[in-house]
């Protein structure tokens, strides 16, 4: 492997004899390729593909500042008017939430990282409901509809105790940008 500018230095290292390598690329602290762009190439043995090459081009429009996720985008503004009942039938809405603190935990029954995430908000959240903050795990349709029992099932399986609103028709998640999962909203005393 070698790549046609002198300023990035390649080591080739063999993981697997004969089989898996990887690259180390050394790049100067203040590299910035030309506008042309250069190219790392790699000889290979495999025959359909005997060369590859990677470009090494200038970033286009680069920011300094990581551009926030949509959900962070709602930091520090009001929080959208929504409405959902927990599956003991308490309201969960701005009016029901007014003065107080709240924790949304937008997730799905089917999705592994809401699983691994939710026991560990438990292991903090007995200091806060101490203080005064709800926590509410919100249920949300990815790709399968779950049956409430098994949503209740899945949820207390996974050892959380925080309140359970199930909303399989996603209508309360998009409102706060909810896209992925699991998504933590958290609504201060101001709403």
């Amino acid at each position: 492997a070698e790549a046609n500018d002198e300023k990035v230095k390649i080591a080739v290292n063999e993981v697997q004899p004969g089989k898996a390598y990887t690259l180390d690329v050394e790049w100067p602290a203040d590299y910035a390729p030309p506008e042309t762009g250069k190219v790392i190439t790699i000889q290979t043995d495999d025959t359909a593909k005997p060369i590859l090459t990677i470009p090494i081009k200038p970033m286009r429009n680069p920011s300094k500042t990581p551009q926030p996720t949509p959900a962070e985008a709602l930091v520090g503004k009001p929080a959208p008017a929504f409405n959902v009942k927990t599956t003991e039938g308490k309201e969960v809405s701005n009016a029901a939430l007014k003065d107080s603190v709240a924790v949304l935990n937008f997730f799905a029954p089917n999705c592994g990282f809401c699983k691994k995430q939710m026991p560990r908000v438990e292991t903090i959240r007995p200091n806060f409901v101490e203080k005064g903050v709800r926590f509410f795990n919100v249920s949300q349709t990815m790709k399968k509809e779950f049956p409430d029992d098994e949503i209740v099932k899945i949820v207390k399986e996974v050892g959380s105790n925080s309140e359970l609103a199930i909303d399989s028709k996603n209508t309360v998640g998009p409102l706060f940008n909810a896209g992925s999962f699991p998504t933590q909203v958290v609504i201060g005393k101001t709403g």
